[in-house]
């Protein structure tokens, strides 16, 4: 080996060495390395890894003043700088008036712990700080619930995928939770259209019950019908409008069949996030 490839042979290793480990481990996981992986709009993956990683990151060092690193819709862990059309948890602004609909998203499709967009305390005591707040507060009165249907996969969340260049994907998601097959749409249908900022529509659902399922979020109608196509055809038992204290469900109004298009529709208007609890039931 020549001098000089030896020296740089020892600042290499030098550079492996300061690094510590932290390159180990970038490229397909082992079980025992994660214990949830993320899942597209349901829940976590009770187990299964993630082994897909961008080749820029299983080349790169996760030194100082690298890229962040994002999840995209399709399960690939993405560098932001690269794939930011096709990101789908983003790099939020405190201030972006969608990032109460990513908050809702990460936390019922990614199994997100938290959600700290960038600036955070930027807007404390802002105009902006209101609907982050309301989120925030919807969020933490719900967490205990949260937390234990993200161990056992019982929760999905959702919102609408925006480009870079502000263009919505309005296609509705589908998805089967418990013994049902719901369905969200981001557009209300009793709300003027050029009133809506449907990019900032988003949700969560919970199963509570055998039957029983919560939602929290605003401008989304849910429409659902039995998983299992030969069981007939689904309704609201009940549904009501309502939030969570000292750890219990607290009832405001129960909503009448106006309000649920005769049983047919769960529909959380665009506005401040609200939650509801409701009950379904199977029939032929």
């Amino acid at each position: 080996m020549r001098v000089d490839d030896r020296a740089s042979a020892l600042r290499d290793a030098r550079a492996h060495e300061s690094r510590g480990d932290k390159t180990a481990g970038i490229g397909h996981a082992t079980p025992g390395d994660i214990e949830r992986g993320p899942v597209i709009r349901r829940g976590t993956r009770k187990g299964q890894p993630e082994g897909h990683v961008h080749g820029a990151a299983e080349r790169g060092h996760f030194d100082g003043g690298h890229p962040d690193v994002v999840v995209r819709c399709d399960h690939d862990i993405e560098l932001a700088a690269q794939c930011a059309d096709e990101d789908r948890v983003r790099r939020e602004r405190a201030g972006d008036p969608r990032a109460p609909a990513e908050a809702m998203l990460a936390i019922g499709a990614f199994g997100a712990i938290g959600f700290s967009p960038f600036a955070i305390d930027s807007v404390a005591g802002g105009e902006s700080a209101g609907p982050l707040g309301r989120t925030y507060r919807l969020l933490d009165s719900i967490a205990p619930l949260v937390l234990a249907a993200q161990r056992e996969g019982r929760i999905a969340g959702f919102a609408p995928p925006v480009s870079a260049d502000g263009r919505v994907d309005e296609t509705s998601p589908s998805f089967v939770l418990g013994d049902y097959r719901f369905t969200i749409s981001f557009v209300d249908p009793w709300t003027p259209r050029s009133d809506q900022n449907i990019g900032e529509h988003g949700g969560l659902i919970v199963r509570t019950g055998p039957e029983d399922y919560l939602v929290a979020g605003e401008g989304v109608t849910i429409t659902f019908a039995p998983a299992d196509p030969k069981a007939g055809a689904a309704g609201i038992d009940r549904d009501e409008l309502g939030h969570f204290e000292d750890g219990g469900w607290r009832a405001e109004r129960r909503l009448n069949g106006d309000e649920t298009h005769q049983g047919r529709h769960v529909r959380l208007p665009p506005g401040p996030p609200t939650l509801q609890s409701f009950r379904l039931y199977t029939y032929r």
